[in-house]
């Protein structure tokens, strides 16, 4: 019985870690797909179904904000709910 729980822990732990990865892959993914479209210094955050990018522009505009969304929603056919924020510095 003991080894069943580990087994089962074991499986769990694996599943996050899989999990964890494609979520960095995915991360990594939408930096190159970003920096290709001219935003040359982002960051991205993903958590589960939402997520969080940072973009370093001066003077952005709504328009900007329309751009990163649809990039992205068109590369993951609306998989996630995207905030965009843009910095200065």
């Amino acid at each position: 019985s003991t080894l069943l729980a580990s087994s089962a822990a074991s499986d769990v732990y694996k599943a996050a870690i899989e999990k964890t990865n494609s979520d960095i892959e995915t991360e990594n993914t939408i930096c190159k797909l970003l920096k290709e479209k001219g935003y040359k210094e982002c960051f991205v955050e993903l958590d589960d179904t939402h997520l969080k990018v940072v973009i370093k522009l001066k003077e952005a505009t709504s328009k900007d904000a329309n751009r990163v969304i649809k990039c992205i929603q068109g590369k993951y056919n609306n998989k996630f709910d995207i905030e965009v924020k843009f910095v200065e510095d």
